[in-house]
């Protein structure tokens, strides 16, 4: 290790970047390479920086290697053997910014329990980089990534190029997410002019078209299709999605594998509590030792607790954690006693003996249940990889982030099953039961309880599913005729309304309807309705359908 930077980061933490020298014996490898390392603010916001890397890979976002070193593995030491190296050639040749560096790295290390380690990428800000937005291919291919990245923002819900999971959002972005997610998949999943105005702010005005404004002038318009590079941004975002729900059933089973596992763990507390309870009503040990449920732990229990508390600084987690023993009453024995210090040890000893049993049953649950899990599928959490005092505060931090990470994506699942309506004319669209979930809230329902079957008499609604279309669009609205599917009464209905109302034959009415939803079928008990209402109108029957 030749020399240290350092740059302090708004995520929380400070990250350095390590260059490399050149092996004097070595002339194949590189003049120089680096590596670098990050210090979060905690052990659980590292760890969840691993998890939101993880969480890159599996949307399919390119992100640097990388991986958490924890202070108890050899390859720590090391570091610091080689930071004291670097400072001394510092100190040597006076480089007084390269010994404070080193100086500050060496005092984040005595006070850290692990450090993020990452490649270090060569490459430049995207909106400063020209080769992005100068070719179609390499525009098309950096709209795609775009796409990619945007689920992954809305999944980890970053709000930096950081991808670091927060443990648990703000109540009030909490309830903004809950309006504004299904509002921006919906769109941008089902219109064009709204996914090319969202490409065209976070590139600012490099790709897309504003809503409001013409192409920005930097870029020659007539030498880039828009439409294709709109549909890749929207493209890889769809491709994304598929993604998503193709790992969501292992999330969701990992969350739930956990809750289950911690509700295990307080059973186990509370009862062994309630033991110590009932031991002539002293809840404090011989030792005094204050702190998080430490009384009825024995030495290496109060040791695993205690290990812990740097990491209980969240008043969410601490509401969870037992509280500390009350002060002794007057009429307590006193410690001064033999035969009441001995009659404690004797007590304490065996429920410390039993507890100690079932949390190692619970680790190995937590191992076969969980930790396995992950390995057989290559999911790497980030936690669970340090020392296994620290498993059930692990267990209890991942399983807050998975159920803030599911609500999200269960969000964006709801807005994805939606779909774009067939516009049939400025006033009239059709589609299937994912349209009409589209924006539910702005609807006025006129409801039919109709089957699909070819004996059901639909032609008794024609006029009244007209004359709804009708004033619908005299009054200016907009009308959305929907089934379940959109295929067969709905477009039954739609058809007699344009017979009805615009005149057209029945040929006519197909051939409207056909060229904007293609997959209108009538059932053949509705087409001989149809045809019976053809013959009425006209005459005669235009179409055999």
């Amino acid at each position: 290790m030749n020399k240290p930077l350092e740059v302090t980061v708004n995520s929380g933490g400070v990250v350095f970047f390590v260059l490399f020298g050149k092996p004097l014996s070595d002339e194949s490898s590189p003049k120089e390479s680096a590596v670098v390392i990050k210090i979060a603010s905690s052990r659980m916001a590292t760890q969840s920086e691993r998890l939101g890397y993880e969480f890159a890979k599996m949307i399919g976002v390119r992100t640097p290697q990388a991986r958490v070193v924890h202070n108890f593995s050899p390859e720590w030491q090391q570091i610091k053997d080689a930071t004291e190296k670097v400072k001394d050639a510092a100190i040597v040749v006076g480089d007084d910014v390269g010994e404070l560096t080193c100086s500050e790295l060496l005092e984040a290390l005595e006070l850290s329990k692990c450090l993020f380690l990452m490649n270090y990428i060569h490459g430049s800000p995207i909106l400063e980089n020209s080769s992005a937005f100068c070719l179609e291919e390499n525009v098309k291919r950096t709209a795609a990534l775009l796409g990619r990245i945007l689920m992954l923002d809305l999944v980890i819900r970053n709000e930096d190029r950081l991808p670091c999971i927060p443990r648990r959002p703000p109540a009030g972005k909490r309830t903004n997410d809950h309006s504004n997610y299904p509002k921006l998949v919906v769109l941008l999943l089902n219109s064009h002019n709204y996914s090319s105005s969202l490409l065209y702010d976070i590139t600012w005005r490099k790709l897309g078209i504003s809503l409001s404004e013409e192409v920005n002038g930097k870029i020659d318009s007539r030498s880039l299709d828009f439409n294709k590079i709109v549909n890749e941004f929207r493209g890889e975002f769809c491709e994304a999605l598929g993604d998503l729900q193709g790992f969501h059933i292992l999330l969701l089973t990992l969350y739930q594998k956990l809750d289950s596992l911690l509700r295990v763990f307080l059973t186990i507390i509370d009862k062994n509590s309630s033991v110590d309870d009932d031991s002539g009503g002293i809840s404090e040990s011989p030792s005094n030792v204050g702190g998080v449920g430490v009384h009825f732990f024995s030495t290496s229990s109060k040791e695993w607790v205690n290990e812990n508390l740097a990491d209980l600084s969240d008043p969410e987690l601490q509401k969870t954690a037992p509280k500390s023993s009350p002060p002794r009453s007057k009429d307590s024995p006193d410690g001064s006693s033999p035969i009441s210090r001995e009659n404690w040890h004797g007590r304490y000893a065996k429920a410390d003996i039993k507890l100690n049993k079932e949390l190692e049953l619970w680790n190995e649950m937590l191992k076969t249940d969980v930790i396995k899990l992950c390995q057989e599928k290559k999911f790497n959490t980030g936690f669970f990889e340090g020392n296994e005092n620290n498993s059930v505060f692990d267990a209890y931090e991942l399983k807050v982030r998975l159920e803030h990470i599911l609500e999200r994506i269960a969000l964006i699942f709801d807005a994805g099953n939606t779909e774009r309506p067939s516009s049939i004319s400025t006033s009239l669209f059709i589609g299937g039961a994912r349209a009409a979930r589209s924006l539910p809230e702005l609807f006025q329902y006129k409801n039919f309880a109709i089957s699909d079957s070819e004996d059901t008499k639909i032609s008794d609604l024609f006029e009244e599913a007209s004359n709804f279309i009708e004033n619908a669009e005299h009054s200016g609205g907009r009308v959305l005729v929907h089934c379940f599917e959109g295929r067969s009464r709905s477009a039954t209905l739609v058809l007699a309304y344009l017979m009805l109302r615009k005149h057209m034959t029945l040929l006519e009415a197909h051939d409207t309807l056909l060229r904007v939803h293609r997959r209108a079928r009538p059932n053949q008990g509705f087409a001989k309705a149809l045809s019976d209402l053809d013959k009425e109108l006209c005459g005669k029957v235009s179409l055999d359908l």
